[in-house]
């Protein structure tokens, strides 16, 4: 159910999107911004938009998981993605 994906697939970066049934609905990627300090930003790509910051990728990636499950009609926003409904139609709503 869920699964990650590099986002820029073939480049050397530490960006990943978070699939819930096959579909785009958060990000997860290495904070570049604190010299010396590993820190990880948590995004969710539903409404409502929501964000986080952990200590490492694991965390980060729990945290997506757990922000999602709390989003109001989850499965009709998943399903309006998946058939591009109500959103712009950029390719398969990944």
């Amino acid at each position: 159910m869920w699964t990650r994906k590099k986002t820029w697939p073939g480049e050397n970066r530490e960006d990943w999107l978070v699939l819930y049934k096959g579909i785009s609905v958060g990000r997860v990627l290495k904070d570049k911004s604190v010299p010396y300090v590993e820190s990880w930003i948590s995004a969710v790509q539903l409404y409502p938009a929501l964000e986080g910051v952990s200590p490492d990728m694991e965390r980060a990636l729990e945290s997506v998981r757990e922000m999602v499950l709390k989003v109001p009609d989850l499965e009709k926003q998943v399903d309006d993605k998946r058939n591009c409904k109500n959103i712009y139609k950029w390719g398969n709503g990944t």
